[in-house]
């Protein structure tokens, strides 16, 4: 049985609503924008002492902003133009489509149940 979940969650809602989250969201904006190359995930986790779940917040809501962060192996950096950004935005929406697969795939397996469908 998995344990301390809701512990988790509630952790990193807290982060979100921080002084630490409000302290670091500008300067990892700050730090993209001015580097010419990608910044890999760990070494933003070190410079920030933070685990890469609360980086990834950080970068999920700079991109709910409208921020386009550009995400590959070689680490995180700001598009300068829609061609920087367009595999992100494919493996963004790649991602949707196998969550809502994985979704549907779980409905029906109980398929006699009163169910209501998720739109999105």
């Amino acid at each position: 049985m998995l344990t301390g979940f809701k512990e988790h969650a509630e952790r990193m809602d807290k982060f979100r609503k921080s002084k630490l989250f409000e302290m670091y969201y500008p300067i990892v904006i700050e730090m993209l924008t001015e580097q010419t190359n990608p910044i890999l995930s760990i070494h933003l986790e070190k410079y920030f002492n933070i685990n890469g779940a609360r980086l990834r917040q950080i970068i999920s809501h700079a991109r709910k902003e409208g921020v386009p962060i550009v995400s590959s192996r070689k680490g995180y950096t700001i598009a300068k133009n829609f061609e920087e950004i367009e595999d992100t935005i494919k493996h963004l929406e790649e991602r949707s489509r196998s969550l809502q697969f994985v979704a549907g795939r779980l409905r029906s397996a109980f398929p006699n149940t009163n169910q209501t469908k998720m739109l999105i």
